[in-house]
């Protein structure tokens, strides 16, 4: 596909490049949703070391603020708690050293699990309730515990007040947090929008007057209006690119977000925009239309509070989802290995006697990230095959047709007699690639390549 804009050249491109990850920028994309140069360009890439690394030192750097603003007010809810618990006569014990981190770790784990880090996109209602509900089911669980199981009575009123006190304090100390980091950029975690017209003008409006949710919206993708950007937001409108180009920069950029915000899409286009939004970015926000109202508009989180909407999570395109999965594939590859061993040796030696030739048969595939690579198996076909099937059609014409249309035939004359045929209705001539999974081009469980 050509350019829109025949006299760009390589410093344009690369102005758009700095000015992408500097300030807030559009990226026309004025072709329709089936344009081939997109697909060919986006392809889900390998999670490198060093992506996986930036991914989490990004999540980190907006959750630390949190983690240091919630272990302090638990340090100051426990010194008030007990003070308090003695004011009001309850039992309580003061808590050691031990017990105190003991404690912290608990709040941080709960908190995490609550998606409380780093909660990104979150209203100030929503993690404060989360923050509560959190709170809550660890003191109460805590106060239950030295209840049931030890019966000691001691440390109960300590563990009522200080909770009670955490759940005043972590909140509030929370939205305090937030507001000051919202202020700086290096807070805010970047986000792409997807749309043009009233949708995404309202999405970016939204996020520039709540910095404290902690989306930073630094591109506008899909035909960007002149108007509103330029008078309203002071967005770039100078840079015109290709799809591919505008993806692939996209790919380039440490952008883990993206916000789809098209309402006159078809479904066609939309369900295409949604494929390359999941193959580029973790973490996506789906909104239908900003006049669309409805009471899921008043039960999420950030944005889908003010727009109807939903989230969608690639989580393989996540650090820690993605090495578990690689785990496991690595431990069922190993176990399989041992297990079926003595019957791919069985295999390879029939497979030896019956037919000469090669025992494996390796054939070029595509893979992730639009890679090729050789995928093996048991060799089930006569070494001279191509030579056998064109003497086979010479001598049953009426089975070109068939071949012709669906490249098989019923009673395939290259395949190697009988043990061909158990090897492809067991599966057993797919064995080998136990190793394409090992090596890492497949997956155990995964589209086939």
């Amino acid at each position: 596909m050509k350019s829109l804009e025949p006299q760009a050249s390589i410093a344009k491109r690369q102005r758009l490049h700095s000015r992408l990850s500097q300030s807030p920028t559009v990226l026309s994309q004025h072709a329709t949703a089936t344009t081939d140069p997109i697909r060919c360009a986006v392809h889900p890439q390998p999670l490198s070391l060093v992506w996986s690394a930036r991914y989490l030192l990004r999540n980190l750097r907006t959750a630390w603020p949190l983690i240091v603003s919630d272990q302090a007010m638990l340090l100051v809810a426990v010194v008030s708690g007990f003070q308090l618990a003695q004011v009001l006569g309850l039992p309580s014990v003061a808590m050691t050293s031990m017990g105190l981190c003991s404690l912290g770790a608990a709040v941080f784990l709960t908190n995490a699990f609550a998606r409380l880090y780093p909660a990104v996109g979150v209203s100030a209602d929503t993690e404060a309730g989360r923050s509560a509900l959190a709170l809550t089911i660890l003191f109460a669980s805590l106060t239950l515990g030295s209840l049931g199981f030890q019966r000691d009575f001691e440390p109960v009123g300590t563990l009522v007040c200080v909770g009670a006190v955490a759940l005043v304090l972590v909140p509030l100390s929370r939205w305090i947090t937030r507001r000051i980091c919202g202020r700086f950029q290096w807070w805010r975690q970047p986000v792409v929008i997807f749309g043009d017209g009233e949708t995404s003008q309202s999405v970016v409006q939204r996020l520039h007057t709540k910095p404290h949710w902690g989306l930073d919206p630094v591109g506008v993708v899909h035909g960007a209006s002149e108007d509103w950007e330029r008078d309203v937001l002071r967005l770039s409108v100078d840079f015109h690119e290709p799809p591919a180009a505008a993806i692939d920069l996209l790919r380039r950029q440490p952008i883990d977000r993206a916000i789809i915000a098209m309402p006159d899409q078809t479904a066609g286009q939309f369900h295409h925009t949604l494929d390359i939004c999941t193959e580029l970015f973790p973490h996506i926000t789906i909104i239908p239309s900003s006049r669309t109202w409805s009471p899921l508009a008043g039960d999420g989180d950030g944005l889908l509070r003010h727009f109807a909407g939903f989230e969608h999570h690639s989580r393989l395109l996540s650090p820690g989802p993605h090495f578990v999965k690689r785990s496991v594939d690595v431990l069922m590859v190993l176990v399989l290995g041992l297990l079926l061993a003595p019957v791919m040796l069985a295999a390879a030696a029939i497979l030896k006697l019956r037919s000469p030739g090669p025992i494996l048969f390796a054939q070029e595939r595509i893979g992730r990230g639009g890679v090729p690579f050789r995928l093996w198996k048991f060799r089930t076909m006569l070494p001279n095959a191509e030579a056998i099937l064109g003497d086979y059609l010479t001598r049953h014409p009426e089975l070109c047709s068939q071949w012709e249309s669906e490249h098989k035939l019923e009673n395939d004359p290259r395949i190697i007699p009988v043990i061909g045929h158990i090897f492809r209705q067991t599966s057993i001539d797919e064995l080998p690639q136990l190793w394409n999974v090992l090596r890492g081009d497949m997956s155990v469980v995964g589209p086939r390549p």
